[in-house]
């Protein structure tokens, strides 16, 4: 029997280890029951977060069908329209398809003109070069001083020139010279018979034969200088002659003529009498 009523000793080193294991048994109890609780608090959690995911992917996979609803609706609204629209599509696609046809015969077009511009732009140069070359000639030919000592179109200078036999187009220039005094004095000759002393001929027409005559400088010179001024004296003689002529004779023809009676000749006088001017008002 023990003393105080104790089975075993509650003091000393023995006491508190036995407490101590005691305690480190209840704590070990305690931390199973935790971890336990833990682990229920863990798959209670997870369970939750199944269930939200569940209930996200409930009310997602609504939106979805909401969505593929109105979606579906608007499929067939624009199968509807499609189906419409079919005609107009294709006559659109028609429509195109003529626009690219034209815009490749344009195309076309275009390149063939481009090639045509530039064939006309290098003929052109071309011809430039060539009137360039022309004009380098005629300058060089003095073809332009020719044309104003001819005095006459080009047209009747070729006229002239296709008219000339084979033995006038191999002459020189002095043999032409030669030719044009030779017919010139036979011109005077025939005018003026008695030459410079004929009292017909003009005073500066016989000024000129004196200075051919008498003037400074060489003889053929002098002849050269004076030929133009001489042949023009000479037509303006000659047609103030003609224009004599055709007067006296139109006179001639106005003497033969019978005189006409008093009578119609007073209407006549009376036709050709200018009217009085006729007064008008002061502005």
């Amino acid at each position: 029997m023990v003393v105080g009523g104790f089975g075993e000793p509650v003091t000393g080193r023995v006491a508190r280890v036995q407490a101590a294991g005691t305690a480190v048994e209840s704590a070990e109890e305690a931390l199973e029951r935790a971890r336990q609780a833990t682990t229920d608090a863990a798959a209670d959690v997870a369970l939750a977060g199944r269930r939200l995911a569940g209930a996200r992917a409930a009310a997602e996979l609504d939106e979805v069908r909401a969505a593929m609803a109105g979606l579906r609706e608007r499929l067939e609204e624009l199968g509807g329209s499609e189906s419409r629209l079919g005609p107009r599509l294709g006559a659109a696609e028609q429509t195109l398809r003529r626009l690219q046809a034209k815009a490749d015969t344009r195309a076309l077009e275009v390149d063939r003109l481009r090639g045509r511009r530039e064939t006309h732009e290098r003929e052109r140069d071309k011809v430039r070069r060539a009137a360039s070359e022309l004009a380098d000639r005629r300058a060089a030919l003095g073809l332009d001083d020719l044309e104003k000592a001819w005095g006459g179109s080009r047209e009747g200078a070729a006229e002239w020139l296709s008219a000339l036999d084979d033995d006038e187009a191999t002459w020189t220039p002095a043999e032409w010279w030669h030719t044009a005094e030779k017919h010139l004095s036979e011109a005077l000759r025939r005018v003026f018979p008695d030459g410079p002393s004929d009292e017909d001929m003009p005073e500066e027409m016989r000024f000129l034969l004196r200075e051919r005559a008498e003037g400074e400088g060489r003889r053929t010179d002098r002849e050269q200088a004076t030929f133009p001024r001489l042949v023009k004296a000479m037509e303006s003689y000659l047609r103030q002659q003609e224009d004599y002529e055709r007067h006296q004779r139109r006179r001639s023809r106005c003497r033969c003529r019978p005189a006409a009676p008093t009578s119609t000749r007073r209407r006549r006088a009376r036709r050709r009498r200018p009217e009085p001017p006729r007064r008008t008002a002061p502005r």
